[in-house]
């Protein structure tokens, strides 16, 4: 983990395992094009709602709609909902993408960890404990972009306002 190799078992939306190298990110670019449509939207003032509902209507595929497109072969709690209830956008999807430095070219890994070796059941991880190595992949936001979205969370959660307002 700590020299920069990607462990995990499906890479974040926005991205693909390398065919040379399973343990580097690459840029998927249709996803990574949605990626940039989202930021943009949430820096314009669009809330997460808003921009859930907005890909939704544009009928754009859903993270997961997307890895099964790819071939993969990829388990979600409402797989046996019918197919378009599927390619719903969830405002926490929105939410994860937003808060995710991955997508400035930073690996991030040690989010949850096993309680124990016996169990199945994972623990969130302090961001203190996360194992954050800058520059290892193509970033898809330039640092300066989700540092400024991220202060744009702050505030709104700042002011009370849970639900976003939409423009």
């Amino acid at each position: 983990m700590e020299n920069g190799q990607f462990i995990g078992s499906f890479a974040c939306y926005g991205y693909s395992k390398s065919p040379l190298d399973r343990h580097r990110l690459v840029v998927d670019d249709d996803a990574a094009a949605i990626v940039k449509r989202i930021f943009s939207m949430y820096q314009k003032g669009y809330g997460i709602r808003a921009i859930a509902a907005h890909l939704t209507q544009c009928r754009i595929p859903t993270p997961t709609m997307h890895k099964r497109s790819q071939g993969l072969s990829f388990r979600a709690p409402f797989t046996d909902k019918p197919q378009e209830k599927q390619n719903i956008w969830s405002p926490n999807t929105i939410k994860r993408i937003l808060k995710n430095p991955t997508y400035t070219g930073c690996l991030v890994q040690g989010k949850e960890q096993k309680i124990s070796y016996k169990s199945k059941k994972m623990v969130h991880m302090p961001k203190e404990r996360w194992i954050v190595i800058p520059d290892t992949h193509e970033a898809i936001i330039s640092k300066e972009e989700f540092a400024a979205v991220q202060e744009i969370m702050k505030s709104r959660r700042k002011n009370g306002n849970t639900l976003e307002t939409s423009s």
